[in-house]
């Protein structure tokens, strides 16, 4: 992530690790804080913590917003989009895949 390499990381479950503390909530915080400006983040998971809700980009502006997608631009070029329909889809997906014991 420092590399400045990837510009999509996919936290997968990481909300319910941080509800069972499994993971150090200051430690998800300080990543959300200190992400490099291009890197997009995707917490998944039931339970997000407030303070992760807080720091979610994303869904903060496609709630404040009403918007249901967000373009994804790159040194002023469109390389992408994000849809809450393709998030939720995602997670979908992965609940038939990997279902909870």
């Amino acid at each position: 992530m420092a590399s400045g390499q990837a510009d999509l990381l996919i936290l997968d479950e990481i909300n319910n690790a941080l509800h069972l503390k499994l993971v150090d909530l200051e430690q998800v915080l300080d990543l959300l804080r200190n992400k490099p400006p291009r890197l997009h983040l995707v917490l998944t998971g039931r339970d997000a913590h407030p303070q992760v809700i807080e720091l979610a980009d994303a869904l903060r502006q496609m709630t404040r917003e009403e918007q249901d997608r967000l373009l994804v631009m790159e040194q002023d070029r469109l390389v992408g989009l994000i849809t809450k329909s393709s998030l939720l889809r995602f997670v979908q997906v992965k609940r038939i895949l990997e279902p909870e014991e």
